[in-house]
């Protein structure tokens, strides 16, 4: 047996189920084992922004050099004074390439944005792995020596861009590199030419699933026409900024895109403009819908597609009442996202005791139907008008065990509803009951107040068992809902106690360096890396 782990493919094997904290333990065991799990520790590697990497150290130059070869996916942070040209020639069997800019560019002079782009265009060039680039430029010019790049190579088939700005000559051939191969596009923030013309003949064949939000600069009428130039398009997910043109559509799509069965919306259209859109195209399988920035949308309407989409799989909206849902049986069983403020109206909020808890049981009766469910969220991102406390209740008594039959779920959001049950025990019972029952439960998504001893007493539950917070937090100026991770010093993961010090050893002094010299208050293992956060792996 102690033979057999001494077989490189034996090794090697191994190294695709060890976490970045165990390679790095196992590469020191002895040389073979650290020629043979040195690969794996190095497929993933980000190259962090100037400064970020002052709190984490880069690695070694002559390190990174000495494995590039292993890299698969590699991630910038973009900097004019630290990135590594020498990346172009020696990172060869590239897969994945993720480049964000939005740290550097501000107040960059167009010579050091220039050499940038050449770098890029080397790391892109004539890679026979490379298969997905993602792409945040900050409203960077999209220059033509990236551009032709991107056509070498033969295996891209996934392009995500944001906030790229393109000429009209770059456009063309943008829109040129997208027709060749490209199976999956995603168009973010981008701006284009407000006078593009499509040629008559451009056509996108291998584009299966289409993704485009807020391409504002674009009219939608340009964005439908690029849309019926995908005969093979399988997935849409559209986010205009502007009503779709209905009867346009209905003329266009069905037949420009007969393959389409995933259709992903946010429109201000109206309930009957959307109803005509899902007639025109009914071959959809997978329908997402996200109401939540449609302000005249009402509970009944919520209902009416809860009740009448066999094949919804998401839904977003602000709220549905519980004399609407409770009027119909749901139609929806696929559904693996739920996104609803539920509001159950009992009476008096601050009268706790006299509050029926019968229609909260039933609305968790009903939710409890939704055996797919992955992420579910029962609380509204913004404080309805029906007033405080008409939240469904996150209590026990009041159904919420109901929810035993979710064994999918791994996001749970309760907002402020986890405020108001941590007023009693009810909040630290469901957590409980959550970490028993919920055996895939990753994330828990909720509103904690004042009271530290029963906060505590709940975070120090989720930790436990592995199960990380995040705090919701409502924008004051109700555009957007921000979500941060807990950070108040109720919730803090000891990882120092995980991780063993790793012995120093002659064999590796030579190439992994400790920097406890410039950075005496953190903790590095021998690759020079925070001990804490393996940022760049």
């Amino acid at each position: 047996m102690n033979k057999a782990l001494t077989l490189p493919e034996i090794i090697a094997s191994f190294g695709l189920f060890l976490s970045k904290e165990d390679i790095l333990v196992c590469i020191r065991v002895c040389r073979s084992w650290k020629a043979e799990f040195e690969p794996s520790l190095w497929r993933s590697f980000t190259w962090l922004h100037c400064k970020r990497s002052f709190l984490t150290p880069r690695p070694d130059t002559a390190l990174v050099r000495r494995n590039a070869k292993h890299i698969r996916k590699l991630t910038i942070e973009l900097d004019k004074s630290y990135y590594a040209p020498f990346f172009a020639s020696q990172c060869t069997q590239l897969e994945e390439l993720i480049f964000d800019s939005t740290l550097s560019v501000f107040g960059a002079q167009k010579g050091t944005i220039d050499y940038m782009w050449r770098n890029f265009a080397s790391l892109v060039r004539n890679r026979p792995r490379l298969s997905r680039i993602v792409f945040h430029a900050d409203g960077l010019q999209v220059p033509k020596i990236f551009l032709t790049a991107l056509k070498t190579c033969p295996k891209l088939a996934v392009l995500e861009l944001m906030d790229c700005v393109f000429s009209k000559k770059n456009t063309m051939l943008f829109l040129q590199a997208c027709s060749t191969r490209i199976t999956r596009l995603l168009s973010k923030h981008d701006t284009f030419p407000k006078a593009l013309v499509f040629p008559a003949k451009m056509t996108f064949p291998h584009l299966q699933h289409l993704d485009l939000r807020m391409v504002t600069s674009m009219p939608v009428s340009t964005q439908l026409i690029w849309i019926s130039r995908c005969p093979n398009l399988i997935s849409l997910d559209w986010d205009p900024s502007a009503s779709i043109p209905t009867a346009k559509f209905c003329e266009l799509i069905p037949k420009a895109c007969p393959n389409l069965v995933s259709f992903r919306m946010s429109i201000d259209n109206t309930d009957a403009e959307i109803a005509r859109i899902l007639e025109a195209i009914p071959r959809i399988e997978k329908l997402n819908i996200n109401l939540q920035k449609c302000k005249a949308v009402q509970s009944p309407m919520v209902q009416d597609i809860l009740r009448s989409c066999p094949n919804l799989l998401s839904i977003c909206a602000e709220s549905l009442k519980h004399e609407d849902l409770l009027k119909h049986p749901w139609a929806c069983k696929k559904l693996q996202l739920f996104d609803i403020g539920l509001c159950v109206d009992t009476g008096d909020p601050r009268e706790h005791e006299k509050q029926d808890l019968g229609p909260h049981r039933l609305v968790y009766e009903r939710l409890s139907q939704l055996k797919d469910l992955l992420h579910l969220s029962v609380c509204s991102s913004t404080v309805p008008c029906f007033g405080r406390g008409n939240y469904v209740k996150l209590q026990l008594d009041a159904g919420f065990d109901k929810l035993q039959t979710l064994k999918k779920l791994k996001f749970f959001s309760c907002k402020l509803a986890l405020f108001e049950a941590l007023f009693n025990s009810d909040a630290v019972d469901c957590v409980e009951w959550m970490v028993k029952h919920w055996t895939n439960l990753e994330t828990l998504e909720g509103t904690i107040g004042m009271d530290q001893d029963r906060a505590t007493q709940l975070l120090d539950k989720l930790k436990e068992h592995g199960i990380k917070f995040t705090q919701f937090i409502i924008d004051d100026d109700d555009e957007f809902d921000e979500i941060v991770e807990l950070d108040d010093g109720l919730y803090e993961y000891y990882v120092d106690e995980l991780y063993e010090d790793f012995y120093e050893d002659d064999l590796y002094d030579d190439l992994y360096d400790y920097f406890y010299d410039n950075h005496p208050y953190l903790d590095y293992d021998d690759f020079g890396y925070d001990d804490v956060e393996l940022y760049h792996l």
